[in-house]
């Protein structure tokens, strides 16, 4: 090669360039020895010996740099990246700052502020700088990573989805704005407003999708439609939304109607598809739940094109319980409830199969306790961490936290019946947290926000999805003295927080008159009626507590009209009523029922009922 000063600079420049810094630094060293003044050759040494991670070697060479060029910039951010990886952060900051001087909008001066924050780890710091970093450098990749590393750390999913969707929408496509974004997504189980309007800007097919799930937990039908139309638009052949997805993710987001025909879709191009008419199955058995119960044959009758296909399996004797029991005919959907517990024993369907058994008058009390027990032994187990309270505050004098559990606290009859306990709490002597397990209410859901606006939205909890881990920890970091779980073994309950023992005190009520069978619940709450004492208290795990006037009370529509004349006086006959689930109807019911209008002369009973 030759010794030209120019020549040795040029190759050593282009060997940096191209990332072989061992050579650049050679050829630099070279050069500097026979040409210490050439220019920038000091501050291109110093460079690629931090790229290197050899900060004591090149802190001399940025500092005889900048000696005589105290106006370059590059100069100064290297001597910031030298100092930063010496772990001198005053020096490293202090640099930085001076780069940032002679120009305010430099980018890699702020990064490297951005690192240094990092390396603090503090987080709320560098949250503030990276969005003031942002409002300059709004198309820079990098600042959005300083802001998602901050929002990660903060747990604030929902504002680093928020930035990585507004960078999407000024910038379209970025494979690592979608990155962050999808990873945020994850952790914001409950989409807003603002949030959705956001996702409606961006044009960039990934963030459409996201969008569109975005509106599946919102709750956003409609808009979830037009938006999935507008990417089947630009997406016909499913490359980016399968099939199978958009009818499995619309069923998820109990949007039955909408999902139905992609199933058939599906069915029409694999007619011997039996996952995907296992799916249909349990979609027309929704739709009937939902208010057509005319699809209740439907799903039978699919169900039985499976079953003659398939034979007995645990999935399809799963379908064809749930059928009978949506149907009202819960005797026959135990007949497939044990078939499948004989096989799995901890199969998913257990909590729903000890719900169901409540139902049937042929088995006694004690055995449908020994399965509760059985299941509760076997469930309990599965939970490892029981948490230990020793350390909680046992001061009398101090507030109760008490927290209550549930999915339905909304409009349902659980929410009706004890949304009016909390307003007697005495706020002086005891503090409520609500932990709802329903869906996030956008709709009108005047019950839910009843709630909510009782207890504040600092004390406010959406607990569906969290894994159990997450949701026993939210418990604990509650510093919740007695957990009120008002579901048992009612459809989306979390008896697994329960199970985990997430509060030092817990208690059953309400939602499930009998025993949970976890011994981890240590109380349950009833009365008298409904458990006279005695036989009830041998089957009960947990100690009763009853009530002296009941152990619940019902909350009047605030729009329920006056009592009008009684229609006997007009038609001439007595009209029983009843309005209640159909799988309550036994036999016993019925011979009851049958015995009070033989004494009770040219009366009639109205029943109503979904399944009817």
């Amino acid at each position: 090669m030759s010794n030209d000063p120019d020549t040795l600079f040029e190759f050593s420049r282009k060997l940096h360039k191209a990332g072989k810094l061992d050579a650049a630094i050679l050829g630099y060293a070279d050069l500097l020895q026979d040409t210490p003044d050439y220019p920038h050759a000091r501050y291109l040494y110093a460079a690629a010996l931090v790229a290197k991670d050899e900060p004591d070697a090149a802190l001399p060479q940025i500092q005889a740099h900048l000696k005589d060029r105290m106006e370059h910039i590059p100069g100064w951010v290297t001597l910031g990246d030298c100092y930063a990886r010496q772990k001198k952060t005053p020096e490293a900051a202090a640099a930085y700052q001076e780069a940032i001087r002679l120009e305010s909008r430099n980018l890699d001066a702020g990064i490297g502020l951005g690192n240094l924050l990092v390396d603090q780890e503090k987080w709320s710091e560098l949250n503030k700088f990276s969005d003031s970093l942002l409002k300059v450098h709004h198309n820079e990749t990098s600042v959005l990573g300083l802001k998602a590393v901050a929002c990660e750390k903060l747990e604030d999913f929902k504002a680093g989805l928020a930035a990585c969707v507004e960078f999407a929408a000024t910038n379209g496509h970025s494979q690592a704005a979608f990155k962050w974004a999808d990873a945020f997504f994850k952790q914001v189980l409950h989409p807003d407003r603002a949030l959705l309007d956001k996702l409606k800007l961006v044009e960039d097919i990934h963030f459409q999708v996201l969008y569109y799930r975005a509106c599946l937990r919102a709750k956003q039908k409609a808009e979830a439609l037009d938006i999935l139309q507008e990417i089947r638009a630009s997406d016909p052949d499913y490359q980016t939304l399968t099939l199978e997805y958009i009818a499995d993710s619309l069923q998820n987001a109990e949007f039955y109607d909408a999902a139905e025909p992609y199933h058939w879709e599906m069915l029409n191009k694999d007619p011997f598809n039996d996952k995907r008419l296992i799916r249909l199955v349990e979609n027309t058995l929704q739709l009937a739940k939902k208010g057509n119960p005319e699809k209740y044959a439907d799903a039978c009758e699919l169900a039985k094109i499976l079953m003659s296909r398939s034979g007995e399996s645990i999935e399809v004797d799963g379908l064809m319980a749930s059928i009978y029991m949506h149907a009202s005919r819960p005797e026959m959907a135990l007949t497939y409830y044990d078939r499948i517990i004989k096989q799995q024993p901890d199969h998913p369907l257990a909590s729903p199969y000890l719900f169901t058994q409540n139902y049937d008058e042929h088995r006694s009390p004690e055995e449908v306790f020994k399965t509760h027990l059985d299941w509760g032994n076997r469930f309990s187990a599965k939970f490892q961490d029981k948490g230990s309270f020793h350390a909680t505050d046992r001061d009398p004098a101090r507030r109760l936290r008490i927290g209550y559990i549930s999915p339905d606290l909304g409009h349902h009859p659980v929410g009706f019946f004890c949304i009016d306990i909390f307003k007697e709490h005495n706020p002086a002597n005891v503090e409520i947290f609500l932990y709802s397990n329903r869906y996030q209410e956008v709709g009108d859901d005047k019950l839910s926000q009843q709630f909510r606006s009782h207890v504040g939205e600092d004390h406010w909890r959406w607990t569906r999805g969290l894994s159990t881990e997450r949701l026993t920890q939210l418990i604990r970091d509650d510093k919740i003295d007695v957990l009120i779980d008002m579901a048992g073994h009612t459809g989306f309950n979390r008896l697994d927080a329960l199970a985990s023992r997430a509060a030092p005190v817990q208690v059953s009520w309400l939602g499930y008159a009998n025993t949970t069978g976890l011994k981890e619940v240590d109380y349950r709450l009833s009365d008298t009626i409904v458990e006279p004492e005695g036989d009830a208290d041998a089957r009960s795990i947990e100690k009763i507590y009853r009530m002296p006037n009941g152990f619940h009370m019902f909350n009047l529509h605030p729009e329920l009209p006056g009592p009008s004349e009684p229609p006997c006086l007009q038609r001439g006959h007595i009209t029983f009523g009843s309005y209640n689930n159909m799988n309550k109807l036994g036999s016993r019911s019925i011979e009851l029922w049958s015995k009070l209008l033989k004494r009770v002369p040219n009366s009639k009973i109205l029943l109503k009922h979904k399944t009817l």
